[in-house]
């Protein structure tokens, strides 16, 4: 079970429902380790059984959303797709659907 355990700070808990326990938590992509001042958070959930993140890259202004493929490596972050003109889409709502 994964959600934005923010703290100030950007970052994926994890809590294990058997053990009814925290573990560690999930790395966020490098890009946003090496920018948090140019990401805004915007969303993560599963897709094709992979977790994806997605986030407003202001540098760029475009959204960005990437896919880990192997879980718990934060070297295994790939960025699936961008989408530009995210200046413009500020303060609407912006929702990935994947089927």
């Amino acid at each position: 079970m994964f959600w934005n355990a923010s703290l100030r700070k950007y970052r994926i808990g994890c809590f294990d429902v058997c053990k009814h326990n925290w573990v560690d938590d999930v790395s966020l992509p490098s890009y946003y380790y090496n920018h948090d001042d140019q990401a805004k958070y915007l969303g993560f959930g599963v897709i094709n059984d992979r977790l994806f993140l997605s986030f407003e890259n202001l540098a760029d202004c475009c959204i960005d959303m990437c896919v880990m493929e192997e879980y718990g490596v934060q070297d295994s972050w790939v960025k699936l797709l961008s989408v530009p003109g995210a200046d413009e889409l500020r303060g609407g709502v912006v929702a990935v659907s994947c089927f």
